[in-house]
């Protein structure tokens, strides 16, 4: 699985604490939160951690290690676990993250169903539009607006929202296909080339309620569910 690792450059990062700083104004205080594939917790700088219970999981014990030293938080769980098959009762999560995950994972079924299981609030999930992510080798399936709506419906998942993240149009289309034939990295700026504002970058690329248009889409796509 490929990571926004804390070394990332600030676009990379920018955009995983947009959608952090999304989740923090819907997580009501005292609330019991799990992070399904957390990663580095590049994003929890934007969360209330000292307000609400938070359980990383990830099955990468580097990852948790690195939580662990960066937050010191006594109210942060870390486990080192499948994602598939989690060490949570039933019912006692208030809201189940899962922030650019379900592109890695084979076992979908048995993860939602997981999230069903321990989860008797909410899903926030949020992943890559297949309509125009590049070929990610670390991907084993990306998914279109329409295959997200079917999966969570047939899991029987009430669609509260969908927002988008990062907003696409010919001209990014175009650019991305010059990129692709002369192999460039995903954003045409070298971000570590100057300097940035991140606040500024997350603000920017805060998601927004999803609108589709002929000339616009979003290239990422944030799924808010009832479970």
């Amino acid at each position: 699985m490929e990571r926004v690792l804390p070394n990332s450059n600030i676009l990379d990062k920018a955009l995983v604490k947009a959608r952090y700083r999304f989740v923090n104004k819907l997580i009501p205080e005292h609330s019991r939160i799990v992070d399904l594939g957390s990663g580095f917790g590049i994003g929890y700088s934007e969360l209330r951690v000292d307000r609400i219970w938070l359980i990383s999981i990830d099955i990468d014990s580097i990852c948790l290690k690195y939580i662990k030293e960066s937050l010191d938080k006594s109210n942060i769980d870390l486990i080192c676990s499948s994602i598939c098959l989690l060490p949570i009762r039933d019912k006692s999560i208030h809201i189940s993250l899962a922030m650019d995950v379900i592109e890695h994972i084979k076992c979908i079924n048995e993860f939602l169903q997981e999230i069903k299981r321990i989860c008797k609030g909410y899903a926030i999930i949020s992943t890559p539009n297949a309509k125009f992510v590049r070929r990610n080798p670390s991907h084993i399936k990306e998914y279109t607006l329409r295959e997200l709506i079917k999966l969570f419906k047939k899991w029987k998942f009430k669609i509260i929202s969908i927002y988008g993240q990062v907003v696409v149009n010919k001209l990014f289309k175009i650019s991305q296909l010059l990129r692709t034939i002369f192999h460039r990295s995903a954003t045409i700026i070298d971000f570590d080339d100057f300097s940035w504002n991140e606040d500024l970058l997350i603000k920017i690329h805060f998601p927004k309620p999803y609108r589709y248009s002929v000339l616009n889409d979003f290239a990422h796509l944030i799924f808010i569910l009832k479970v």
